[in-house]
């Protein structure tokens, strides 16, 4: 009678494992592609912040050198260049990140 009972609770027991993994199994590739589409998404927004602030970069570099050629243009007075003028502004300091007219 108990090897009986023993077989039958170990007959019921195989089904309810192999529904168990294929949950977990159904469980797993869901998680993994929801997981795939999270990081596409993370990996979208990075390139797109990244464009911008190379855009935002560029743009900077872009009045720095209108800013260079403004004055440069101001301080001409012939039709030649004086030979002083270029080390003039050769002696200017780097301004790095820093934004002019943002």
């Amino acid at each position: 009678m108990r090897g009986k009972k023993v077989l039958q609770m170990f007959v019921f027991s195989i089904p309810l494992v192999l529904i168990v993994g294929l949950l977990f199994n159904a469980y797993t590739v869901q998680n993994k592609a929801r997981i795939a589409e999270q990081n596409k998404n993370y990996a979208e927004d990075s390139m797109r912040q990244k464009a911008k602030q190379v855009v935002g970069e560029l743009d900077s570099g872009v009045r720095v050198i209108n800013a260079y050629a403004y004055f440069f243009n101001d301080s001409l007075t012939g039709d030649t260049i004086p030979a002083q003028t270029p080390m003039r502004f050769s002696e200017i300091p780097a301004r790095g990140n820093m934004r002019w007219c943002s």
